[in-house]
C-alpha cells in the first residue's frame, strides 16, 4: 500500500524540493489511484508504481527514469517529454498515447501495445521493442539507434528523418511505408516485405537489404553507396537520382525498375535480371553486369564505356551508337542485338554469340573476338582494323567494305559470306572465298531467276490445258441425242433391217 506521507507531498508544490532533501528514499506510491492528477514536471525517478492507475493523469516533463510502474495503468496519459529511460512497460498499453519528445533509451515494451501513439522526436536508442505492437504509430525525427523491430508489427507506421543506424527490420511486413530522409547506415532489412515502401532521400551506407521485397519501392535521391541488394525482388522500383556507387544487386529482379539519373559506379549487377531495362539514363562508370539478363534492353546513344558484360544475355538489345569502348563481353549472348555504329574499340568478346546482330558501321578496332560466332552477322562499313578474329565464325555474314587491315584471321571462316569492297591486308585466300561467295551468290540468284520464269511458264501451259478442257465439256453437252439411238443402249451396235 502506499505511504500516505508520500502521496500527500506527491499532490503538494514541494515535491520536487522533497525529492532532493530525501534523495535515499524510494516513493512508494503502490495499489493506488491517481487518476487525471497532473504530475508534469514531477521527479518521479525510481518511484514505486506497482498496480497503481495512471489512467488520464498528465506526465509530461516529469522524470520516470527506472520508475517501476509493473500493473500500472497508463491509459490515456500524457507523456511529451517525460522521461522513461530504463523503465520496464513490458505488456503495457500506450494506445494513443503522447509520447513526443519523450526519452525511452533502454526502456523495455516487449509485448507492449503502442498502436497509433505519437512518438515524434522519441530516442529509443537500446530500446527492447521484441513482440511490440506499433501499427500506426509516428515516429518521425526520432533517434532509434540499433533499435531491434524484429518479428515487431510497423504497419502503417511512419519513420520520415528519424536516425535507425544500425536499426534491424528483418524478416519485418511494413508495406507503403516512409522512411523518407531518414538515415539507415548499417541498418538490415534481410527478407523484410517492403512493397511500395518510401526510402526517398535516405543515408542508406551499407544497408542490407538481402531478399527483400523492394517491388514498387521509391529510393529517389537516396545515397545507398555500397548496400546490399542481393536476390531482392525490386520490380518497377524507382531509384532515380539515387547513389549506387559499389551497391550490390546480384540475382536482384530489376525489371522495369526507374534508373533515372542514378550513379552506378562499379556497381555489382551479377546475374541480375534487368530485361528491356533502359541505359540511356543512368550514369554508368564500370558497372559489372556479368551473367545479367539485358535481353532487349535499351542504349541508344548511352555511355557504357568499360563494363563488364562477362556472359550476359543482351539477345535483341539496341545499343546503337552506344560507347562500349573497353567493354568485356566474354561468351556474351548478343544474338540479334543492334550495334550500328557502337564504338566496341579494344573491347574483349572472345567467345561472344552474336548470330544475325547488326554491328554495321560498328568501330571494332583491335577489338579481341577470338573463337566468337557471327554466323549471319551484317558488318558492313564496319571497321575492324588490328582486331583479333582467330576462329571466328563469319558463316553468310555481310561484311562488304568493311575493313580487316592487319586483323588476324588465323583458322576464321569466311564460308558463305559477302564482302565486295572488303579490306584484307594479304589474305589472299579470303578474298578468294568472298569472291567465290559472290559469284555463287550471284549464280544462285541466276538460278532462281530461271526457276522462277520456268514456274512461270509451267503454270501458264496448266491455265491454258484447263481452258482447253473446259471447252471441250461445254461442247459434248451442247449436243442433243438422236431419235432412233433412244432406245439402243450406249456403246450397242446398230439392229439389222
Amino acid at each position: 500500500m502506499a505511504s500516505t506521507e508520500h502521496l500527500e507531498v506527491l499532490k503538494g508544490p514541494d515535491w520536487n524540493q522533497w525529492r532532493a532533501e530525501h534523495p535515499g528514499i524510494t516513493p512508494d506510491l503502490t495499489d493506488i489511484s491517481l487518476l487525471g492528477l497532473d504530475l508534469s514536471g514531477k521527479n518521479l525517478q525510481g518511484a514505486d508504481f506497482s498496480r497503481t492507475k495512471l489512467d488520464g493523469s498528465r506526465l509530461d516533463g516529469a522524470n520516470l527514469s527506472r520508475a517501476h510502474l509493473q500493473g500500472a495503468s497508463l491509459r490515456g496519459t500524457s507523456l511529451q517529454r517525460a522521461d522513461l529511460s530504463h523503465t520496464d512497460l513490458e505488456y503495457h498499453t500506450l494506445d494513443k498515447v503522447p509520447l513526443v519528445g519523450a526519452n525511452l533509451k533502454g526502456v523495455n515494451l516487449k509485448n507492449a501495445s503502442v498502436r497509433e501513439a505519437n512518438l515524434t522526436a522519441c530516442d529509443l536508442t537500446g530500446a527492447k521493442l521484441e513482440g511490440t505492437t506499433f501499427s500506426g504509430s509516428v515516429f518521425s525525427f526520432g533517434r532509434l539507434v540499433a533499435a531491434n523491430f524484429r518479428g515487431v508489427v510497423i504497419d502503417g507506421c511512419v519513420f520520415e528523418e528519424c536516425d535507425l543506424s544500425q536499426a534491424v527490420f528483418d524478416g519485418v511486413t511494413y508495406q507503403k511505408g516512409k522512411f523518407d530522409k531518414s538515415t539507415l547506415t548499417l541498418s538490415f532489412f534481410r527478407d523484410a516485405k517492403l512493397a511500395g515502401t518510401s526510402f526517398r532521400q535516405t543515408k542508406a551506407h551499407r544497408v542490407t537489404f538481402r531478399g527483400a521485397n523492394l517491388t514498387g519501392a521509391d529510393f529517389t535521391g537516396a545515397d545507398l553507396t555500397s548496400s546490399d541488394f542481393e536476390r531482392v525482388l525490386a520490380q518497377a522500383a524507382d531509384l532515380s537520382d539515387s547513389i549506387l556507387r559499389k551497391a550490390c544487386f546480384k540475382e536482384a529482379d530489376l525489371r522495369r525498375t526507374i534508373l533515372l539519373g542514378a550513379l552506378l559506379e562499379e556497381t555489382d549487377l551479377t546475374q541480375a535480371n534487368l530485361e528491356k531495362i533502359d541505359l540511356r539514363t543512368p550514369k554508368l562508370k564500370f558497372p559489372n553486369f556479368t551473367g545479367a539478363r539485358l535481353a532487349e534492353a535499351v542504349g541508344i546513344g548511352a555511355s557504357l564505356r568499360g563494363g563488364n558484360y562477362t556472359e550476359a544475355d543482351l539477345s535483341k538489345a539496341d545499343l546503337t551508337e552506344a560507347n562500349l569502348e573497353g567493354g568485356i563481353f566474354q561468351r556474351a549472348h548478343l544474338e540479334g542485338a543492334t550495334l550500328r555504329r557502337a564504338n566496341l574499340k579494344r573491347a574483349r568478346m572472345s567467345g561472344v554469340l552474336a548470330p544475325g546482330a547488326d554491328f554495321s558501321g560498328t568501330n571494332l578496332f583491335g577489338a579481341e573476338c577470338q573463337d566468337a560466332d557471327f554466323s549471319g552477322t551484317d558488318f558492313r562499313f564496319s571497321n575492324l582494323v588490328g582486331a583479333v578474329l582467330e576462329g571466328a565464325l563469319f558463316k553468310g555474314a555481310n561484311v562488304s567494305h568493311a575493313d580487316f587491315s592487319e586483323a588476324k584471321l588465323g583458322g576464321s571462316s569466311f564460308v558463305g559470306a559477302k564482302g565486295e569492297g572488303t579490306k584484307f591486308t594479304g589474305q589472299l585466300h579470303l578474298k578468294l572465298v568472298l569472291a567465290a561467295g559472290s559469284f555463287l551468290s550471284s549464280s544462285k540468284k541466276k538460278v532462281e531467276k530461271v526457276e522462277d520464269r520456268k514456274e512461270l511458264e509451267r503454270k501458264a501451259r496448266v491455265a491454258q490445258l484447263e481452258r482447253q478442257s473446259a471447252e471441250r465439256d461445254r461442247s459434248v453437252a451442247s449436243r442433243s441425242p438422236r431419235a432412233d439411238d433412244d432406245s439402243t443402249p450406249p456403246g450397242a451396235p446398230p439392229e439389222k433391217k
